[in-house]
């Protein structure tokens, strides 16, 4: 047996889902409606008139031919049975084409709906504590999430479909029992029974064939939710990545040189996966679809037998042969809608479990409100006291009693080996971590208690994993829609970048990358490291952030940079973050980390010249990799 064939047999055995109360599908029910009003006001509204559309209709022709009908046995005039049968046609095409328009108006808002809701998440990325975005669980629930979406049963589409179909068999069900109740009252003398036994009879047949309707369906949606939700999505993650990573041009390259063959491989197990999914999906519907079919063929015996006798004793009219028959169906199905709305409503809480869990994820950190004093000169000075930070979830501390003074206008090196402690010691100062212990004062004053926006007006920074946008070149620099052309030029002039603008074929209106713009430039990691150096420079602020800004740079280029750094940085405040312990000499101070720690401080020839040092130690080692010319042009 193929491992596919065991999935689904695994997979059909298991057929209890975890329980989920009532009272919590309807609170998750409810927050989910408020989520897409918020994304649209009118959205639920439409759609819950679309169903009302829906519902109406069989009722409207179910009653109208009882009155066609009665109104023939009467022997009425053909006029009158004419304009019986004319307004039947306007009414149903009134509410055809009602439920059209507002489906159509429907259709193209709904298609905003989840852009917005994208947007909202946007908005969630740039607000939320920075912890959540580096917690890769949180990347989890969110592909989880997607991947529900996108599999076509679960979503915001989906919630609406389910507040049309609330609404729909609901407006049945009641329906159905006013249209039905009159039955009830008329008496034949059918096997001699009482009325009330007559009655008590037949809707207990009706009501055990719901029964067994809905019990037949809830277990099918059970294992088909089971399913949706197990781990074989999971696991087959990789496969889809590697299918989407295909129609990725950025990986052309190395897919057709290296990987063609596990790609193809990852290929065919996709459409294998694919094919198990279709399979194990009819699987799953088909006791449900048989089952419905049975019973409704049962149900509509029972009515009509029922309905048929009381004809026959001559209590109704032919005409009410249609309405009665008419309304216990409908009613009927409506018992068997409601339970398919409950189920699709109680398995989408998932999705709106971690879509709403992550729209709902506290902000904590960014609460101060003292707005930064303006100083002439960028007198700002910058100071770590008895600071110690632990990433969240963790025990180990990865920052350890950390405590210096950063004065305006000083160059400050950060060094050390990988894991260190360096970048997250940069992490601290713009705030997308606080300190586990200790704090961080600006002029004194804690960097909690100041407007977060204003803050971060303060700070430039290039971090080594930078990200630049397939947005102009100028948008990119600026990082806006609108720009001061003479200072992006200054800024890219100052990170060495004129070479490269030279070959832009639309200057600063160039786009970058080809993700949508046809022409749009493909750069070269140097390139793209000179753009993020001139978006911090553009920036202009007192405090400059550099962490490991000339990785990507060959050495002339890298010279240039450094040779002109006193003149970008004027009188900011600099602190710059490198392996290469050769690119620091021109900075005023250098701080050696080490597991945490700042073990050593000083100038480069100061530090160079303790042999016992974490310093002469890394620049040792670094050293005789160096060859003369290199040296020469590094140190010049």
């Amino acid at each position: 047996m193929s491992n596919h064939n065991i999935i689904i047999k695994e997979t059909i055995m298991e057929l209890e889902k975890k329980s989920r109360s009532l009272k919590k599908v309807i609170k998750t029910f409810i927050e989910s409606i408020k989520l897409l009003h918020k994304l649209d006001k009118g959205l639920v509204t439409y759609y819950a008139l679309i169903g009302l559309m829906v519902g109406a209709k069989p009722f409207v022709n179910i009653y109208a031919l009882k009155l066609i009908i009665n109104a023939i046995s009467a022997q009425k005039t053909f006029k009158e049975v004419f304009i019986l049968a004319l307004a039947t046609v306007v009414l149903n095409l009134l509410l055809d084409l009602t439920e059209k328009f507002l489906g159509h108006h429907a259709y193209f808002r709904m298609e905003l709906v989840e852009e917005k809701r994208n947007m909202e998440f946007g908005r969630k990325n740039t607000t939320v504590d920075y912890e959540f975005l580096e917690d890769p669980n949180l990347h989890i629930e969110l592909d989880k999430m997607y991947n529900m979406e996108n599999n076509g049963y679960f979503g915001l589409w989906v919630q609406l479909e389910n507040c049309m179909n609330l609404v729909e068999n609901t407006f049945l069900f009641i329906i159905g029992i006013l249209l039905a109740i009159p039955m009830y009252k008329t008496y034949a003398p059918i096997f001699g029974l009482p009325l009330f036994a007559q009655n008590i009879i037949f809707t207990l047949l009706v009501l055990f064939i719901c029964f067994l309707q809905i019990r037949i369906n809830s277990v099918s949606l059970r294992r088909m939710d089971k399913f949706q939700k197990s781990d074989v999505f999971e696991k087959e993650r990789p496969y889809s990545y590697a299918v989407d990573s295909l129609l990725d041009y950025k990986m052309g390259k190395d897919i057709r040189l290296y990987n063609s063959e596990l790609y193809k491989g990852y290929f065919e197990t996709q459409n294998e996966f694919d094919k198990m999914v279709n399979r194990t999906f009819r699987i799953l519907r088909l006791p449900a679809k048989l089952s419905l079919s049975f019973f409704n063929i049962i149900g509509l015996l029972v009515v009509y037998l029922f309905v048929g006798l009381k004809a026959y004793y001559e209590v109704i009219s032919v005409g009410d042969i249609v309405q009665y028959a008419g309304a216990v169906t409908q009613f009927v199905f409506a018992i068997s809608g409601l339970t398919t709305v409950f189920n699709d409503i109680t398995n989408n809480c998932d999705f709106f479990d971690l879509c709403l869990g992550f729209i709902n994820l506290s902000e904590t950190k960014y609460s101060g409100t003292q707005p930064i004093e303006k100083r002439d000169g960028n007198q700002y000075e910058f100071e770590f006291r008895n600071v110690s930070f632990r990433y969240p979830g963790t025990e180990k501390c990865v920052l350890k009693n950390i405590n210096l003074k950063l004065k305006a206008g000083e160059r400050l090196a950060v060094v050390g080996m990988n894991g260190s402690g360096k970048t997250t010691f940069i992490k601290l100062l713009v705030r997308l971590y606080d300190p586990s212990e200790g704090e961080i004062l600006l002029n004194g004053v804690t960097i909690k208690q100041f407007d977060y926006d204003e803050y971060l007006n303060l700070l430039a920074v290039v971090f080594q994993d930078f990200s630049l946008f397939s947005f102009k070149l100028g948008q990119n620099v600026a990082s806006g829609l609108t720009y001061d052309k003479e200072k992006v030029l200054r800024a890219l002039n100052a990170a060495n970048f004129v070479q490269s603008l030279e070959k832009m074929p639309e200057d600063l209106d160039s786009y970058l990358y080809n993700d949508y713009e046809d022409g749009g430039m493909e750069i070269s990691g140097g390139e793209a490291q000179k753009i993020a150096m001139a978006r911090a420079i553009y920036k202009d602020a007192p405090f400059i952030i550099l962490d490991e800004p000339t990785a990507a740079l060959d050495p002339i280029s890298e010279s240039e940079i450094y040779s002109g750094f006193d003149k970008i940085v004027g009188s900011k405040t600099a602190i710059y973050i490198s392996h290469r312990l050769s690119s620091c000499r021109f900075c005023d101070t250098i701080l050696v980390f080490d597991h945490g720690e700042i073990v050593q401080t000083g100038s480069h020839d100061e530090l160079v010249q303790n042999k016992a040092g974490k310093y002469y130690e890394l620049w040792n080692a670094q050293a005789q990799y160096y060859r003369g010319e290199e040296i020469r042009v590094l140190l010049s």
